[in-house]
């Protein structure tokens, strides 16, 4: 399936009152939104009671209608004389909410994000309205704003993005191609991104072509590739990059073929759960072990590891099915509480509270910008603001400041077209 992103922003108004007041104090009140060039108007004493009389226009443009009641209680009124679409919004101030960010260059949905030392945020490839992208952007939280990298030798959609311990990015696999004719062409190549030179070079190539797989960085500096799915079906395999030679070996294989996400746990080894019944294993020097059951099965997850060791698996289910936790210390797997709706399939994030943020996603018939917060001491999904846009196939990563970046996607709802997003959302815990 094409995942498909629009992105329209509409410009808000706010509406409050002017109060008057007996005393000779200055007060602004804003009462209204938008504005490119401004005009101001007096309200006057001296004039008709209840008339406007016109005064000198504002040197500079501003963004809201504005009241200020002067000395004399006269009161200045300044207005807009066009209405403006906002650029971006600042970032939510209040806990649980969420504002609207600078918008990606290029829409795009499957994409991978991934925090760069600096603080950056790097997306790179996924899929837009003219298919497979190859391009990559890079957001700085500072300024808010997106601005074009170099571009991926390889398009992508479906691959994995890690960030390596000299603070380069690996990217392997994914989708590169699917013709006419609906046949797909899978990615053994990987590539790696210098952020110091803003540009990507070619390394080893992985042994299997695969997308969707599981990735994940080891204690040794190696990256463990596993699983997935190739021109073949579905992957058991699994290999190993070496960042220090620039190649890549095989590795033992998984005891079932699984596309789910990969998991470093705080003991060293790597969990991939669900995909494959009610299954779930552990990756540790080159040897697979099943961990024991699931309480269900998970046709795709999201995983995220919490601060008490445990992971968060969410997905691929109905309500009262979808969430359950991996404890490695005990090897059991508990269900969370029913998290009360129809739950969309989105990214897990963990907060710097603890909490673990489920941000919107796709379910059957459609996309929903449902947000929850899992909380594991209380083995229970909160309440908490939804996204101004649904999506589903976005990015979800927590920056250095501790709010979340939530970046692109599609939208789409039985019946009707799938419309890829550029918009990006900033979420304050």
């Amino acid at each position: 399936m094409r995942y498909i992103l629009a992105c329209l922003l509409l410009p808000f108004a706010l509406i409050a009152a002017v109060s008057q007041r007996p005393e000779r104090v200055t007060k602004t009140h804003v009462v209204g939104d938008s504005a490119r060039t401004a005009r101001a108007t007096v309200s006057s004493p001296a004039l008709a009671s209840g008339t406007l009389g016109s005064t000198g226009s504002l040197r500079a443009s501003r963004v809201r209608y504005a009241s200020t009641l002067l000395p004399g209680r006269k009161v200045l009124v300044a207005r807009p004389s066009r209405i403006t679409r906002p650029r971006a919004a600042s970032p939510a101030l209040t806990s649980g909410t969420w504002a609207f960010t600078g918008s990606l260059s290029a829409p795009r949905g499957g994409h991978t994000a991934t925090l760069l030392e600096n603080g950056q945020v790097l997306v790179a490839g996924g899929e837009g309205p003219n298919g497979i992208l190859a391009s990559a952007e890079l957001y700085n939280p500072t300024t808010g704003q997106w601005t074009s990298t170099g571009s991926m030798a390889t398009p992508r959609l479906g691959h994995t993005a890690t960030l390596l311990p000299n603070g380069k990015v690996l990217v392997a696999g994914g989708l590169a191609n699917v013709d006419i004719h609906g046949i797909a062409t899978y990615a053994a190549a990987a590539e790696l991104y210098d952020p110091g030179a803003g540009h990507w070079s070619l390394t080893g190539t992985m042994i299997t072509p695969r997308n969707n797989h599981g990735a994940a960085l080891l204690p040794n500096g190696q990256v463990l590739v596993a699983g997935g799915t190739s021109a073949g079906g579905g992957l058991a395999s699994a290999e190993l990059y070496d960042p220090s030679r620039g190649t890549w070996s095989s590795t033992g294989s998984m005891h079932y073929a699984r596309s789910t996400p990969a998991t470093l746990l705080q003991n060293g080894q790597v969990l991939m759960a669900g995909g494959s019944g009610l299954t779930a294993e552990l990756y540790e020097n080159g040897t697979w072990t099943l961990t024991s059951s699931m309480k269900f099965s998970h046709a795709g997850v999201s995983a995220a590891l919490m601060t008490n060791g445990n992971v968060l698996i969410f997905g691929g289910n109905l309500a009262s099915y979808a969430g359950e936790y991996y404890n490695p210390s005990a090897n059991v797997w508990t269900a969370t509480h029913n998290i009360g709706v129809k739950p969309p399939h989105g990214p897990l994030t963990l907060l710097n509270n603890g909490r673990v943020l489920l941000a919107g996603g796709g379910y059957t018939g459609g996309t929903d910008a449902l947000c929850r917060l899992y909380d594991s001491p209380t083995n229970a999904w909160l309440l908490t603001g939804s996204m101004n846009q649904a999506r589903y196939a976005h990015t979800a990563t927590r920056l250095l400041n501790g709010l979340v970046l939530v970046a692109g996607g599609a939208v789409h709802f039985q019946g009707g077209p799938i419309t890829y997003l550029s918009t990006a959302e900033l979420y304050t815990p």
